[in-house]
């Protein structure tokens, strides 16, 4: 009898406002081991099946990278270093199972629910004619709580945001990304820095704000400032959310001086 077998599954995330789950949407897989690897993808219902053949164990990891998104959240992957998380092996024995995000993981469930976040996002504005979400450097954080979608790599906005906001790029940059990462990222390229930030550390401070409804609020928000931002050019949008930072620093540093 062979021992071979074809790798199949159901990805999962957990939904803690309706209970149950549901798939991990149109999701890019890494499968393999040791260095032999190559793309899988789920479905809309979360199910994967490989086209190769394998004896042994297989590893199953997601790839965060695809032509919408690219989330980031540890700071290797921020610096552009390993884009991907080991979700669960599969052997001949156990094939066909299901592997669950679940809220308690603290490190893939905001990347999880911020990826599916995004297939509908961009599902629901194809159908409406609007910008869609498109090789988006998004940064994922539950500790921090200041979101915001400054377009660092899309639109290159850096240099435009400081000259609106009449600070220079150290500080604007500072404030963008607040202490996340801060230290580390201070010499990024442009191609790594985040076109939107979202933090999650203000809903978990309230228990009761941390579910998958309130993230999935959080992501269709920002992600209308994308849309935005896209039709607007870097120009106008810079205009805008210069102007918007000025009046938070200038807020701060009168609140400093009471």
């Amino acid at each position: 009898k062979s021992n071979k077998f074809t790798p199949t599954g159901t990805i999962k995330v957990e939904q803690t406002d309706l209970g149950g789950s549901e798939g991990f949407k149109n999701a890019r897989l890494r499968i393999g081991r040791f260095i032999f690897w190559h793309n899988g993808n789920t479905d809309m219902n979360g199910y994967f099946v490989d086209n190769r053949t394998y004896r042994g164990t297989v590893r199953i990891r997601s790839s965060w990278r695809n032509s919408a998104e690219t989330i980031r959240k540890h700071w290797n992957e921020v610096i552009g270093i390993d884009v991907s998380d080991h979700l669960y092996s599969l052997t001949k024995n156990n094939n066909g199972t299901t592997y669950t995000f679940l809220q308690s993981d603290d490190h893939l469930y905001p990347k999880a629910v911020t990826h599916n976040s995004v297939v509908k996002y961009n599902s629901f504005m194809a159908s409406q004619g609007v910008t869609q979400i498109s090789s988006a450097n998004i940064w994922v954080s539950s500790k921090d709580k200041a979101s915001s979608t400054p377009m660092l790599q899309r639109l290159t906005a850096l240099p435009t945001i400081a000259n609106f906001s009449t600070f220079g790029q150290g500080t604007v940059w500072s404030q963008i990304v607040s202490n996340l990462f801060n230290t580390v990222v201070q010499i990024l390229p442009n191609h790594l820095k985040p076109d939107q930030i979202l933090s999650f550390g203000g809903q978990k401070l309230r228990p009761s704000y941390y579910s998958t409804k309130r993230m999935e609020q959080l992501v269709y928000h920002e992600s209308g400032h994308f849309s935005h931002a896209i039709k607007a050019g870097v120009w106008n949008y810079s205009k805008l959310y210069g102007a918007e930072l000025k009046n938070q620093i200038d807020y701060l540093n009168s609140a400093l001086r009471r």
